[in-house]
């Protein structure tokens, strides 16, 4: 059974559902063309077509968590994410917890789209 973008809005908390929405609405508004592919475990996959990912977004009960491809970081909020995990092109992470958290974050998603 395949997985649906309702499927990880339901798994992750009350809290956290409106900064979903909002991740997916702020990147589907960036290209009509975009590519999402949502797995079942928890996470949901963002390319360019005939590109590779360049966002990844984790979802989890009480936390989203983003890998994306290298964008300039200036107020330092990426994680490296360890080579050790393989994770090829996705070389930055961040966790959203909150609705400010995530305003920090959207020019970074941005970039990555631009990049990617």
């Amino acid at each position: 059974m395949s997985s649906t973008f309702h499927d990880h809005y339901n798994y992750t908390d009350e809290y956290r559902r409106p900064l979903l929405s909002r991740i997916r609405r702020e990147i589907r508004e960036l290209d009509d063309g975009l590519i999402e592919k949502v797995t079942g475990a928890q996470r949901i996959a963002y390319s360019k077509r005939e590109r590779k990912v360049f966002l990844e977004v984790k979802v989890q009960r009480r936390a989203i968590v983003l890998h994306m491809i290298n964008v300039p970081d200036p107020n330092k909020v990426l994680a490296k994410v360890p080579e050790s995990h393989e994770w090829r092109q996705l070389t930055g992470r961040v966790k959203i917890e909150t609705a400010p958290e995530l305003e920090r974050i959207l020019p970074l998603i941005r970039a990555a789209y631009l990049r990617g």
